[in-house]
């Protein structure tokens, strides 16, 4: 993740202002145009004998003249016109800012720092909390994540490497084990031959991996890694093999004290050296997770 420019979130807290403030008026300018057909309709006097007709149908002409659809990118007017503006801009305010912190994480590349669990559960968060996007909680945010981006890495592959990482509540109860059964680490591509699947824990694992144990500091840069790329591609290489395999049992990987067992009902068995297991121990034991008790 790079540092980002303060003039940067600046900008965006700046647009936010103006996307609500527009919308807002948008909003106002539907109902005061509605407001406006029924003065028109109100104005001409209707002989009993004459059909119902009445002016607003012109917004709908005007849409089908459009060819608008059903699956329309603005509310329907009957909520404007029978809304309240206020609780709608709120929830309008809600979406805008989830979406903000979200294409934030996503094009910072902070999701490259949070494995599957935790990337759902800030989503999740986004969805039923507002979390207001501002200049000070952005900046305090980002300036949290640049302090804590190694405690994060940890953190994610932890959470990769553990069957149910929520029950440990205290740093002296998380450890690091030596072995993990990672379900659907494969797939059958076109229905016939084993493939390393996209999307996975498995894979999340590999990566944590990539950028922890097996990563490197770079001292052209403060707090610069190289992230090894050699351990997916050995697993990508091993199970092509420079052909397609039907049969993976039997199939093993060492990896710089890893190994890595597949087996024919999509299972990964991840075996991690005791001296890796010893260094991703001691690595927990420096990150304060709690406080200690009193």
């Amino acid at each position: 993740m790079d540092i980002i420019k303060v003039e940067l979130i600046e900008q965006l807290c700046h647009y936010r202002e103006q996307l609500l403030i527009a919308y807002q008026s948008q909003l106002e300018a539907v109902r005061r145009c509605h407001d406006i057909t029924s003065a028109i309709d109100n104005t001409i006097p209707a002989h009993e004998d004459a059909l119902y007709d009445y002016m607003s149908i012109v917004f709908l002409q005007f849409k089908s003249l459009l060819k608008e659809n059903f699956n329309r990118h603005s509310p329907q007017d009957v909520n404007i016109i029978n809304g309240n503006i206020k609780d709608m801009m709120a929830q309008f305010t809600n979406i805008v800012d989830s979406n903000l912190w979200s294409m934030l994480f996503n094009r910072l590349n902070i999701y490259s720092l949070m494995s599957s669990n935790a990337k759902k559960a800030f989503r999740q968060q986004l969805a039923v909390e507002h979390r207001v996007f501002s200049q000070d909680n952005v900046m305090s945010t980002l300036t949290s994540i640049i302090n804590s981006k190694e405690q994060m890495l940890y953190e994610s592959l932890f959470d990769c490497l553990s069957e149910n990482p929520s029950q440990f509540v205290s740093n002296d109860k998380k450890r690091f084990k030596s072995r993990t059964v990672f379900e659907g680490a494969t797939f059958l591509q076109n229905g016939v031959y084993y493939a390393l699947s996209n999307s996975s824990q498995f894979l999340d694992a590999l990566s944590f991996l990539s950028k922890t144990v097996f990563g490197q500091q770079n001292r052209g840069g403060i707090g610069k890694v190289i992230v090894d790329t050699d351990l997916i591609s050995e697993v990508k290489r091993s199970l092509s093999q420079d052909r397609e395999l039907t049969n993976v049992k039997g199939l093993i990987i060492s990896y710089g004290g890893l190994r890595i067992q597949f087996f024919n009902n999509f299972r990964a068995h991840l075996h991690l050296d005791p001296e890796i297991v010893a260094f991703l121990n001691n690595k927990l034991s420096e990150f304060n997770y709690l406080p200690e008790k009193a």
